[in-house]
């Protein structure tokens, strides 16, 4: 989960968006429902010190979520960062083959 948090970290970082920005998509992505405290403890630091102080809370969420006894919850967390990741993927992809075809 650490190497996921990072890599959405160093794509942030690329795209330059905000800390705001990337904490809202983190937020959304991951169902983490961030409180407002832990936002504004995450909005004021660094991309560097997120990388490990989100990605612990990240963790942490998700173990606390894998904990709970519903199943229909623990299935809904794994298909949201599943279909994440497959979209991201395909969205790569289609910018690839689009510039391939530009290419020839």
């Amino acid at each position: 989960m650490t190497e996921i948090v990072q890599k959405q970290i160093q794509d942030a970082q690329k795209l330059n968006q905000t800390t705001n920005e990337f904490l809202n998509l983190m937020n959304k992505e991951f169902s983490l429902n961030l409180s407002s405290a832990d936002f504004e403890k995450f909005q004021t630091i660094s991309f560097d010190e997120l990388k490990t102080e989100f990605s612990k809370y990240v963790t942490e969420q998700l173990k606390n979520k894998l904990n709970l006894p519903d199943k229909e919850k623990l299935y809904q967390v794994f298909k949201d960062v599943y279909l994440y990741h497959i979209d991201t993927l395909r969205v790569k992809h289609i910018d690839e083959m689009e510039y391939l075809r530009d290419k020839v």
